[in-house]
């Protein structure tokens, strides 16, 4: 990026915090483009127990197998007191969609049909910190644990997590300390202050443009 954004005639950026490292004169802050399904309501797919809160969990649309597993560890403990949407990948799915567990709720991928919906009916997000995933969760205020993978170049997803964290909205859970018993207890943690957690997400997503895509429509059509 920072080689061709000396060539490009116009670099279009998602955090303001990026600026530092683009052109000045050729660089503008457009925002992210946004999935405009994940602001609808959506189609639903599961029958949720309207009595208990709901915590979706997701590696990224092909799983993460060690999110998997850790969850599989503690599902008994989460089940209890929780719904659990649990996007698995399509990898682990098969094994994950044997599990006949009252409130658990495999899935192999959510389609943008239906992420809207599973989105309005999480009160908690557990996710890996992907830049279109911290900002689709800052757009939606929701709090959300973040598990950065931590072998991508320069530590991005950690940068991105931090972004949320430092907002109030989140929680980071380095994976060299993802178990069970931490999965658990950040879990617990989180839930028992979700209206702080809800709070400053508010407060965030009034800072993130929903118009992202158009921006950078609007800056091809100047250029040509």
């Amino acid at each position: 990026n920072k080689i061709s954004a000396r060539f490009a005639q116009k670099n279009a950026i998602s955090f303001p915090e990026s600026s530092q490292f683009y052109p000045k004169g050729k660089t503008v802050l457009t925002g992210n483009p946004l999935r405009q399904e994940i602001f609808k309501s959506g189609k639903p797919l599961f029958p949720l127990n309207e009595d208990k809160k709901t915590i979706y969990i997701t590696g990224g649309s092909q799983g993460a197998s060690i999110i998997n597993e850790t969850v599989e560890k503690c599902l008994l403990d989460l089940i209890i007191q929780y719904n659990v949407v649990h996007q698995c990948g399509a990898k682990d799915y098969p094994h994950f969609k044997k599990k006949k567990a009252k409130n658990y709720f495999p899935i192999d991928y959510v389609d943008n049909n239906s992420i809207g919906w599973v989105f309005k009916e999480a009160d908690l997000v557990v996710s890996r910190g992907g830049a279109n995933t911290i900002l689709e969760l800052a757009s939606l205020g929701k709090p959300a644990i973040i598990i950065p993978i931590p072998w991508v170049v320069h530590n991005e997803q950690l940068k991105n997590a931090q972004f949320l964290e430092k907002n109030g909205s989140a929680e980071i859970l380095p994976q060299e300390k993802l178990n069970p018993q931490s999965l658990k207890d950040l879990i617990k943690k989180m839930m028992a202050n979700l209206d702080s957690y809800k709070k400053a997400g508010e407060k965030l997503k009034k800072t993130i443009p929903r118009d992202g895509t158009q921006k950078i429509v609007a800056e091809i059509y100047k250029l040509l």
